[in-house]
């Protein structure tokens, strides 16, 4: 009799013990080409290619709020492991976010020019990230920053 006291405690646990977590993998979340988006006069940028919307402002006070009235133009990149390299013209940084439930989490404020960047323009240069900017200078870029040596990631 006290064995069936115990029973559903026990299938519980066997029940529990049977359950895994399941994953798809591997998973390539890069987009093949950077995104340019105009913000509009309200600081939302929206794009229905990959159905998403967010409130640019933030970024632009971070960086210097003149930049709103320079630019109105986003430059955004996501990398093979899902995380988002946005940037615009005389930013001083280029923002890295991966993404959270209705948000974006910033994981690294890479410092590029502490007097602004020129032209600046994403490529996919798999695994790393390719920011072009002031006319001809070029850095390779991961989530953790500035890769000197392409070889390393």
């Amino acid at each position: 009799m006290k064995l069936l006291k115990y029973f559903p405690i026990l299938l519980v646990l066997i029940i529990a013990a049977n359950c895994t977590v399941f994953n798809v993998t591997p998973v390539n979340f890069a987009w093949p080409i950077e995104s340019v988006y105009e913000v509009d006069s309200t600081g939302i940028i929206q794009e229905p290619r990959y159905a998403f919307e967010f409130n640019a402002l933030p970024l632009f006070i971070e960086e210097d709020s003149l930049s709103m009235t320079e630019s109105r133009n986003l430059r955004i990149i996501r990398d093979e492991k899902g995380y988002y390299f946005i940037t615009a013209e005389r930013f001083n940084h280029v923002f890295v976010f991966s993404s959270g439930e209705s948000s974006f989490i910033l994981e690294n404020k890479i410092l590029i020019d502490e007097n602004g960047i020129n032209s600046p323009a994403f490529n996919q240069r798999a695994p790393l990230i390719e920011l072009i900017y002031n006319e001809n200078q070029s850095l390779f870029l991961s989530n953790n920053g500035i890769v000197e040596n392409k070889e390393e990631e």
